[in-house]
């Protein structure tokens, strides 16, 4: 089985403070995927609710990069994009292209999968752009 981890994070208290956060959508939703796959298993999930994406210093992604450095988990599916509703893709993670490549050399020289995910709340958005 190969253990799973899950990234999320919102910018706004805002965001955090509603009923059914942003965050607990992204993880509800790779859940769903995590449980559906016969080699998958949920480990643990990194939420930074609430923290800007201007740079790493986030408590949960912290304690991610040391999971990965110390090989605690097989897979890491970070919310990476959102679709919008005309269909473009815009960053969520918050982090820059160095940023974003510093994270993948990190997990690969570990032997981690990376699975950038997208949320979108209209599947009919998907659908119309692939």
């Amino acid at each position: 089985m190969k253990k799973c981890g899950i990234y999320s994070r919102v910018s706004t208290s805002m965001q955090n403070e509603a009923e059914y956060s942003s965050c607990d959508a992204q993880k509800d939703r790779v859940m769903s995927y995590i449980k559906s796959q016969e080699d998958l298993e949920f480990f643990k999930e990194y939420s930074d609710p609430a923290f800007s994406g201007k740079d790493l210093e986030r408590p949960a992604l912290q304690e991610l990069f040391k999971d990965i450095t110390q090989k605690k988990i097989d897979m890491v599916f970070p919310f990476a994009y959102t679709m919008q509703s005309d269909g473009s893709i815009s960053d969520q993670a918050g982090l820059s292209d160095s940023e974003w490549k510093k994270f993948i050399k990190l997990a690969r020289s570990k032997n981690i999968e990376v699975i950038p995910t997208i949320m979108t709340s209209d599947g009919g958005i998907v659908h119309a752009n692939l």
